[in-house]
């Protein structure tokens, strides 16, 4: 493959890339300032995890460096968050439970 072809297909990659996190933004309605969501899954040995967003059917990638508030999350809890654009995806920041937000 000669160096141009590979820049080229180099190109298309990153295009498709920003075009899926477009996508991913859109669908998660970035216009609201807080999302929320449920806990779908979190490794507490590891420190992370994955909302499902409330309105939509996808899952956020959390750290435990993003919780506020809260030491982990269990699964099936509800959350508050933010969301912040990643090279690998949408990661949920500012996490913390519902219940805290309201004080």
């Amino acid at each position: 493959m000669s160096l141009t072809k590979f820049r080229a297909n180099l190109s298309n990659l990153e295009f498709f890339g920003i075009m899926r996190r477009m996508q991913n933004y859109l669908k998660l309605e970035i216009g609201e300032m807080m999302k929320k969501g449920t806990v779908k899954e979190w490794i507490a040995d590891r420190g992370y995890g994955f909302i499902e967003t409330k309105n939509r059917n996808n899952k956020v990638f959390v750290h435990r460096n993003d919780l506020v508030a809260a030491a982990y999350l269990q699964e099936g809890e509800k959350v508050q968050f933010e969301l912040e654009e990643t090279n690998h995806g949408l990661k949920a920041t500012k996490v913390k439970p519902i219940f805290l937000s309201a004080f």
